[in-house]
């Protein structure tokens, strides 16, 4: 089975659940403006974590609701598992579990966890993780200033991803 982009050490782990546990968390739906920005961002995780293998147009569905840093940085992640062409090399899809969690707004950048489901697929196997997706949106037109996620195990699981 080939390795898959989405498994944590246990230091970024660790590093995660004591950021997040520092951080002042709500749930409330705030103003209209920031229950549209949640929708926002909850459409685009869904979608940019949404694709198939071997499929290029898949794979950069999300990109114009991201800034181009945002994107930039989000592709890193998936370093040495697309081939020549920009095709993913695994399938994968995300499904929020959850309601998206606000942890902070900063500079009308809003910062959000949203907990789910992130499956992966390569042809010959199937995985499930426990994943937060850490998504901060923000400026005119609304984009995706960062895309990112956490798979949690263990209490972290149930504390931070569901």
């Amino acid at each position: 089975m080939s390795r898959l982009p989405f498994i944590m050490g246990a230091s970024a782990l660790l590093g995660f659940v004591a950021s997040a546990g520092a951080s002042g968390q709500s749930s409330a739906r705030g103003s209209v403006s920031q229950t549209a920005n949640l929708a926002f961002a909850e459409r685009v995780a869904v979608r940019a974590l949404r694709f198939s293998r071997g499929d290029a147009s898949s794979f950069v569905v999300s990109k114009p609701e991201f800034t181009n840093s945002g994107w930039t940085a989000f592709m890193k992640h998936f370093n040495g598992f697309v081939d020549g062409n920009g095709a993913p090399q695994f399938s994968s899809s995300f499904t929020p579990v959850g309601p998206a969690v606000v942890v902070g707004d900063k500079d009308g950048v809003l910062q959000l966890r949203i907990p789910g489901k992130l499956e992966h697929s390569n042809g010959t196997s199937k995985t499930t993780y426990r994943t937060a997706v850490n998504v901060e949106v923000g400026g005119t037109p609304l984009k995706v200033q960062r895309l990112d996620w956490n798979t949690c195990v263990g209490e972290a699981a149930r504390t931070y991803c569901m």
